[in-house]
């Protein structure tokens, strides 16, 4: 099946009105997979930094609870 059949069976089957609907989604869910990888890479950016901190000596004592309640905050 190409992506133009795909595309009219999935409005055939009502789980989007028209091809803008089915559009204006897969835009969507795109635009999440690229915000999602790109908070990956700065999140694995800051986990580098901070090994190069302790490499040189540098960070403070932390507990696991510490550090998991910081990131249920954001």
């Amino acid at each position: 099946m190409d992506l133009q059949q795909f595309i009219a069976s999935q409005v055939a089957s009502g789980a989007f009105r028209d091809q803008n609907e089915l559009l204006a989604e897969a835009v969507r869910a795109l635009r999440m997979r690229q915000e999602k990888a790109e908070k990956r890479v700065a999140l694995l950016n800051d986990l580098e930094l901070g090994i190069q901190s302790l490499d040189r000596g540098l960070g403070e004592p932390t507990s696991a609870k510490q550090i998991l309640a910081e990131l249920a905050q954001g």
